[in-house]
């Protein structure tokens, strides 16, 4: 299953980043409920966003080292597919943006409404900064 909602995924996806040596991920379909910040066992910061109800479909986080998370400048849960995070870099401020973005099968409103959402977004990272997405 490719999900975070299964028992042991986390420990599991936590355990790859640090045998890998990567600081941040971006995980998408993570079908988490809500949004927040959280710390894993391993002491990697998990920032997520996801629906608003109890259904466990789509979802977006963004997991962090500790290293990493000290350089977090801040964070916004946007939607269930889109969360961003920005940070403090040696020269310049970076700002990440997570997307879970509709599957050709979804209807066409969908996929304009989220298409819309993430380009107001894009336009509003400040000029300067470094945008991944």
């Amino acid at each position: 299953m490719r999900t975070m909602f299964s028992v042991g995924k986390t420990a599991q996806i936590t355990a790859e980043m640090t045998r890998y040596g990567i600081g941040i991920l971006g995980i998408s379909e993570c079908r988490w409920s809500g949004f927040g910040r959280l710390k894993a066992r391993t002491g990697k910061t998990i920032i997520y966003s996801g629906r608003d109800d109890d259904v466990h479909q789509s979802g977006v986080a963004i997991i962090m080292t500790k290293k990493v998370t000290k350089s977090l400048d801040s964070w916004r849960p946007i939607s269930d597919g889109i969360t961003e995070a920005r940070f403090f870099s040696r020269f310049i401020k970076t700002t990440v943006t997570q997307v879970y973005a509709p599957t050709n099968e979804a209807d066409d409103e969908m996929k304009n409404d989220f298409y819309e959402q993430l380009q107001k977004i894009v336009d509003e990272v400040p000029r300067h900064d470094m945008l991944l997405s």
